[in-house]
């Protein structure tokens, strides 16, 4: 009885430190990954970075937070409507204008 208390240790302490190794694998490639990708701390324990530190080391679109005058829909609807008139030359116009503002970001 003694014998299999033993052995039954001796697995389970086996299948923690295989588990355990297989875990630290798994959580090395991550961590390594995400600091390729400039999302953790280069610095050891390498902590995450939070969305506050994220949004000031990398701002997001230029003006994202200016309100725009026309929406993609009001723009998609004057196109869509040159097209309808058979006047191509409004209908670049319009994509034209779009992409010059899309070009700035």
């Amino acid at each position: 009885m003694k014998k299999i208390k033993i052995i039954i240790g001796i697995v389970i302490l086996a299948a923690l430190v295989i588990g355990g190794y297989f875990y630290f694998q798994n959580w090395w490639e991550i961590k390594q990954i995400k600091i390729e990708k400039g999302l953790a701390s280069e610095k050891f324990p390498w902590r995450d970075y939070t969305q506050e530190e994220l949004a000031k080391m990398y701002p997001q679109i230029k003006y994202a937070d200016v309100p725009t005058r026309i929406t993609p829909e009001e723009t998609y609807a004057k196109f869509r409507q040159a097209l309808k008139d058979n006047n191509l030359e409004m209908a670049i116009e319009q994509l034209a204008e779009e992409s010059e503002k899309y070009e700035e970001n």
